[in-house]
């Protein structure tokens, strides 16, 4: 529609639990963790070495795509 604002197709970070992290790995998704630099900067993960006594105080991130809401299953009648 005109003047509607199109939503950007930008990833989505969203936070994940240490154990998380490690279901991700374990499933091969390792490229689709992120965790937050001292600075504030997000890095995938698998580019560094982190020793596990940090793991505890990083903030882990999983990157998702944008899915528009129409497209999104949640609170769809699957009856129709």
């Amino acid at each position: 529609m005109k003047g509607e604002i199109e939503m950007s197709k930008q990833p989505i970070y969203l936070p994940i639990e240490l154990h998380d992290v490690f279901e991700l790995i374990e499933e091969g998704k390792s490229n689709m963790i992120y965790f937050s630099t001292v600075k504030g900067s997000l890095v995938q993960a698998n580019e560094y070495s982190l020793r596990l006594s940090e793991l505890p105080n990083i903030a882990f991130y999983v990157k998702q795509e944008y899915t528009p809401v129409e497209d999104q299953e949640v609170g769809k009648n699957e009856t129709n």
